[in-house]
């Protein structure tokens, strides 16, 4: 299964060129947003968390649709666990996608601030594996299935504690 970790990270790193011309062009836009916001006497919006948060989303974009080949592969698959149960290549993929999102729950969170986070970074992780669960449905780029979308909401779930320890933990 590790084997198929290096493997499929390795296929997300060429990715990282595009994911750095993104967040600088991302960079100077929040800027030019937040000049006007400060002319207009408006609170300026927060640059790092929100191009963290709006690159990562471009990379996971990337990685779910750029890095399959797209196919006639419009499949549904809403039998929960089937993933686990094939082989260590699909437990591998179970495990991504759970690595995937973490970042996602971290920069979700550090990107709103608020109090209520935890369960709003859930719902949002939810909403947003679901929308891309269906674009692959659409585009036949993957196949959608209720395994990923757990997956992933659990993994923002986990991006999402790591804030609040972090935030607990940086308070003291």
């Amino acid at each position: 299964m590790f084997k198929y970790l290096v493997q499929d990270l390795s296929v997300a790193l060429q990715y990282v060129p595009f994911v750095i011309l993104i967040g600088g062009c991302l960079f100077c836009l929040v800027q030019l947003i937040n000049r006007k916001r400060r002319k207009n006497g408006k609170q300026s919006l927060p640059v790092w968390s929100t191009v963290c948060f709006w690159t990562y989303l471009a990379l996971v974009m990337m990685i779910t649709f750029l890095s399959r080949e797209s196919g006639n592969t419009s499949r549904i698959d809403l039998e929960l666990g089937a993933s686990l149960r094939i082989n260590s290549r699909n437990n591998a993929l179970v495990l991504e996608n759970v690595l995937l999102f973490i970042p996602y729950g971290f920069c979700y969170c550090w990107w709103k601030n608020k109090k209520e986070i935890l369960f709003n970074s859930i719902m949002f992780g939810f909403v947003t594996s679901f929308i891309i669960e269906g674009m692959q449905l659409v585009t036949g780029r993957g196949i959608f299935q209720l395994d990923d979308i757990i997956t992933n909401t659990v993994g923002c779930m986990i991006g999402a504690f790591f804030y609040k320890l972090g935030c607990i933990l940086f308070q003291r």
